[in-house]
């Protein structure tokens, strides 16, 4: 009968196969009980969205004349990284990738997020970004890392911040303001601290 047990429909509930291996989902809920943040946002960019345009799940914004990619040639682990360049002279304002950070935020919870970033002739400030969010999509307070210093070797940023009582949500945004060159951001880690 349909809806039984035999019924191949309900074969796609819960959160491990008949055969007893875990399903994608039995990481999330682990990462619930166990106080971490499920990395379900394409944080190590490994799928991307085309040649052209940001990596898949995140969008770009800011300053015009910043180009934003998926890069396969450049990365510092796996096999593609996030890629801004200016398209040509001195970008005058920021120019950005985001991503909305997959589970809401808990009020007065303390938040640390990580990359890696590389740049290749950027002058220029490129940083990490963690900002919270009202439900009106008000930016309500930001955490911001150091900049990324000049050369060429990956090096790591790091912000922190507490999650204000009113915020509905979050987003991690990769920064590159006021460049000239090119700068890659690979392995975005976000976590609750202790």
């Amino acid at each position: 009968p349909r809806g039984g047990p035999s019924d191949p429909a309900e074969l796609r509930y819960g959160l491990y196969r008949a055969d007893g291996r875990a399903k994608p989902a039995a990481a999330t809920v682990r990462a619930a009980f166990t106080g971490s943040v499920p990395a379900s946002f394409n944080n190590g960019f490994e799928r991307g969205a085309g040649r052209r345009g940001p990596p898949a799940a995140w969008r770009q914004h800011g300053a015009r004349n910043f180009r934003v990619a998926w890069d396969t040639r450049v990365r510092r682990s796996g096999r593609a990284s996030a890629r801004l360049a200016s398209a040509g002279g001195h970008a005058t304002g920021p120019g950005a990738i985001s991503v909305l950070v997959p589970e809401p935020p808990t009020p007065g919870a303390r938040y640390v997020v990580t990359a890696w970033g590389r740049g290749a002739g950027a002058i220029g400030r490129s940083r990490l970004v963690l900002a919270w969010y009202d439900a009106s999509g008000r930016e309500l307070v930001r955490a911001t890392s150091a900049p990324l210093l000049a050369g060429g070797s990956w090096g790591r940023l790091v912000a922190r911040g507490t999650a204000p009582a009113d915020a509905a949500y979050a987003r991690v945004r990769l920064e590159s303001e006021r460049s000239r060159g090119t700068v890659w951001f690979d392995d975005v880690a976000l976590g609750r601290r202790r």
